[in-house]
């Protein structure tokens, strides 16, 4: 993933690359609505990854970036305080050993879809038998992170 910097989130249903302020029909764009935003919460210890999570998020005029974190401590508490609807983890940090990370997400309601990451490709079975909606290897292009992201919405549609 490319990394970015200085990118600030943006507000519910504001287009990548517009400003607070600026108006999505005034760029050609129809404007999203707001119940069809879903809030996304992000965990991994390193800032420019988070950054870099944001920037090939903020492709996406329907999804706002509402909450990051650095730990796995409290994570369920703070996800839940934002209302977010889908998580991105860091595997390395809410995964390896049984620390209840996952479980407790789960036991949210309504509960979130949780995607998984890993520079590691091998964790992939470990995340979904731990209970995680889907995997994305850190090495793979940010277009797959995306086409996983909106299946998860569409799932989520569904439901």
């Amino acid at each position: 993933m490319r990394v970015a910097s200085g990118f600030a989130a943006r507000s519910p249903g504001q287009p990548a690359g517009e400003k607070t302020g600026q108006s999505a029909v005034a760029h050609g764009r129809a404007p999203v609505h707001p119940s069809a935003v879903r809030r996304v919460f992000m965990l991994d210890d390193e800032p420019h990854v988070r950054s870099a999570l944001r920037l090939v998020l903020s492709q996406e005029p329907n999804l706002c970036v509402v909450g990051e974190a650095s730990q796995a401590e409290d994570l369920a508490g703070r996800v839940g305080a934002a209302g977010a609807d889908l998580v991105l983890i860091d595997w390395s940090l809410a995964g390896p050993g049984d620390n209840g990370v996952v479980a407790a997400l789960r036991d949210l309601s309504p509960r979130p879809r949780v995607i998984a990451l890993s520079g590691w490709p091998e964790h992939r079975n470990e995340a979904l038998a731990a209970g995680v909606d889907a995997f994305v290897s850190k090495a793979d292009p940010p277009e797959r992170l995306l086409a996983v992201v909106r299946a998860m919405i569409a799932v989520a549609k569904d439901a």
